[in-house]
């Protein structure tokens, strides 16, 4: 029944899918793939509280969610906005990084959610644990940077510059050739310590 809600939507039956897809859900409560189904559907309908809540109920429901859905999760809630979603979308995330590892893009959404909320010590927690679990890269140094810039802290993100330049300096180049960024976070180091 779910391919034939599936070839629905494909065939720009959106509206018709969409109440198939409820209705499934309504007969199957604990079939996730359903729930996953109507919520892209809702979402894609821009009913964003109830994909919100059909994309819950799969991830409590499937017996091995993946890293994605988590993902899909909090940006959905990011995108809402509402009083308490990007608080939600950290628990969320959190949960993802606890049962998958430290997976990067689930750390960088974390990291962006809690500048946002102003929790800049959280944030480079975060990104101490990334390298932690790969290895210092400038791009580590400038996500630092972004941090500090976020917090008003422009010493410390010319410092995090500093080290992103250093890391470039260390990686080599075709032809031996300077990294073209490197400038453009030499400018941005100057920038910062300006201020």
């Amino acid at each position: 029944m779910l391919d034939k809600i599936r070839e629905m939507a494909r065939n720009g039956q959106r509206e018709e899918a969409k109440r198939q897809a409820e209705e499934l859900v309504r007969r199957f409560p604990e079939f996730a793939p359903a729930r996953a189904f109507a919520a892209n559907l809702f979402y894609q309908s821009g009913k964003k509280d109830e994909a919100i809540k059909e994309l819950e109920r799969y991830i409590a429901l499937a017996p091995s969610p993946d890293p994605a859905d988590y993902l899909s999760l909090a940006l959905w809630l990011e995108q809402r906005n509402g009083p308490q979603d990007h608080e939600e979308a950290i628990k969320f995330l959190d949960v993802a990084i606890v049962k998958f590892g430290e997976v990067v893009r689930l750390q960088q959404l974390a990291v962006k959610l809690e500048c946002r909320l102003g929790k800049y010590d959280s944030a480079l927690r975060r990104v101490d644990a990334l390298v932690t679990q790969y290895q210092p890269s400038p791009a580590y140094s400038l996500m630092r940077a972004d941090i500090h810039e976020a917090a008003g802290n422009f010493q410390e993100a010319a410092r995090a510059c500093d080290s992103a330049v250093a890391l470039l300096d260390l990686e080599s180049t075709p032809g031996g050739l300077k990294n073209p960024v490197r400038e453009s976070i030499i400018q941005r180091r100057d920038g910062n310590l300006a201020k």
